[in-house]
């Protein structure tokens, strides 16, 4: 009886609130909506909003009914209130199988505009053409009646980097909730009674047990918890032993709290995970996948987030330091053939300008042809795309040869870092890689973690042991909780945290889940890896 009659109030006042165009005077609050969602709506700041709703002090509740006025009137006939509108655009290159549908999904944005505003599209998309996504910016002011309202709205165009920096996510009511989160971890409980309870076992075994794999992720996790206890989260944690078992992942979703969940990070192992990321997915609950490579997971999932890096935007990432950082060096771009690695060449192609781009297909060119296109007056970026090893040893051997002679840095791809390279030929090239898994030892972050981590668990942390990850994960995604609430992938734009080990980034495409595109890139300098990007 309650359900029917919450949902009858709904529909009334839906109704009363759409009547003639009006705008509505209250509003019925809806499962999953903040606050922020509905001075965003509705066009009315926080500050007023709680002025004539002060209950919004004890936090919002569904089926809370909200007024939006105050009752005062302004004379009609002496002010009016009118939408001053700008707009401002995102960038979007356009990849492989993206649809003009799902572009429009993703942007939340009509597919009549994105044609308005990019005509070159009338006759459909192609791969990597570039659109326009038109972001209506909307503020409510009092004038004058005599005024004229603005029609025409004023176009800016900015890059998104400038726009995402400016938005302002932050839900000041969601520190102040009380948030559920469940971590799934192997911790092999029911191996670890028999280790307590049997000498011999104990004896024979205790360097193999497996629970202590996980242990150190474990151990930084509670840490992450803390440091952000300290700063306001209202959390409940819930630890789950969930291994490779079905059935203990069937298990732990039986219990009656895994519904009120608001965000699951873990399992660790895929079956396990993909059965929990399917019961997260039908009941709208963020769910972190920590570790894995893989990505089949986030297909048609948008609750699912991959926190570890891919390698498939290597060539991005790659581009857009180069672009950054060498634009106007000399930079040489050496492969093997004109089909290995033709997409970051192309890539690179598009952003540069020909008067500092110079190419190298050895099958053509030979080693000769890098001597032909150095520049004794200038420093020389050395763009090295090939996966052979043989190869890049070579490669790094002749050019290590002309470093007397020229001004010399190479640039990698990330499978090198298993090459086993020299260190004198890499501290010459001051040779530059991206990296999935670097751990920038030199950053304060993580030496205060490290120190912490010693004290606390008189154990080093390690990077094997997933301590660093751990951390940094749990940290990212509980502080976008507390700052934005549940629904918190929209702000994950703005939502800035320097990783010791990973950087975030994320982005969704045709109705998918979330995946990390961001690398580390480190350069090698004095024997040591510093990390240049993403920059401090």
């Amino acid at each position: 009886m309650k359900k029917i009659f919450f949902l009858a109030s709904l529909i009334i006042f839906t109704l009363l609130a759409t009547v003639s165009g009006q705008k509505p005077t209250t509003h019925l609050v809806q499962p999953g909506e903040t606050i922020y969602s509905l001075t965003r709506r509705y066009q009315i700041s926080f500050e007023e909003l709680l002025l004539i709703n002060p209950e919004l002090k004890e936090g919002l509740k569904t089926g809370q009914i909200l007024r939006l006025t105050n009752g005062s009137q302004i004379p009609e006939k002496q002010h009016v209130t009118i939408n001053d509108t700008t707009i401002t655009f995102y960038y979007h290159k356009i990849k492989r199988k993206e649809t003009i549908y799902g572009i429009s999904r993703q942007y939340e944005v009509s597919i009549e505009a994105l044609k308005k505003y990019n005509p070159h599209i009338l006759d459909g998309i192609h791969p990597k053409q570039v659109l326009k996504i038109p972001v209506y910016n909307i503020t409510r002011k009092q004038v004058e009646k005599v005024v004229e309202p603005i029609v025409e709205p004023i176009i800016i165009e900015k890059p998104v980097e400038e726009v995402i920096g400016k938005l302002d996510c932050r839900d000041p009511i969601a520190a102040k909730k009380m948030y559920n989160v469940a971590i799934m971890l192997p911790f092999y409980l029911d191996k670890a009674n028999r280790f307590l309870s049997d000498d011999e076992y104990m004896v024979e075994n205790v360097d193999t047990m497996r629970q202590f794999g996980f242990m150190q992720y474990y151990l930084a996790t509670l840490l992450a918890i803390d440091s952000l206890e300290k700063r306001g989260l209202n959390a409940r944690i819930y630890f789950y032993d969930v291994d490779q078992s079905l059935a203990k992942a069937e298990a732990v979703l039986r219990k009656p709290e895994i519904k009120d969940m608001h965000l699951i990070i873990g399992p660790l192992f895929s079956q396990s995970f993909d059965r929990v990321a399917r019961f997260a997915n039908a009941n709208k609950i963020r769910i972190v996948n920590p570790l894995s490579g893989r990505n089949e997971f986030l297909r048609g999932n948008t609750y699912a987030f991959k926190a570890q890096p891919d390698l498939k935007y290597q060539p991005q990432v790659l581009t857009d330091f180069i672009t950054t950082n060498f634009g106007k060096d000399n930079i040489v771009i050496v492969r093997q053939s004109p089909e290995s690695e033709a997409a970051t060449a192309g890539l690179l192609k598009q952003k540069l300008p020909l008067t500092s781009l110079n190419e190298v297909i050895t099958l053509r060119d030979g080693f000769g042809g890098i001597n032909e296109k150095l520049h004794a007056g200038k420093k020389n970026i050395i763009v090295a795309l090939s996966h052979d090893k043989v190869f890049v040893i070579d490669l790094i051997r002749k050019l290590n040869d002309l470093g007397a002679k020229y001004q010399l840095q190479c640039i990698g791809l990330s499978q090198w870092e298993a090459f086993g390279i020299e260190a004198e030929h890499s501290v010459a090239l001051q040779l530059h890689m991206p990296s999935q898994q670097f751990t920038d030892f030199s950053s304060e972050n993580t030496k205060r973690f490290v120190g912490l981590f010693r004290e606390k668990y008189k154990i080093e942390p390690q990077q094997e042991m997933y301590a660093f990850a751990a951390y940094d994960i749990t940290f990212y995604f509980l502080s976008a909780l507390m700052n934005f609430g549940a629904a918190f992938e929209p702000c994950l734009p703005a939502h800035t945290y320097q990783g010791m080990q990973i950087p975030f980034s994320f982005i969704s495409t045709n109705g998918n889940g979330w995946e990390n595109t961001n690398l580390s890139i480190y350069r090698i300098d004095d024997y040591q890896q510093i990390l240049v990007n993403p920059k401090k």
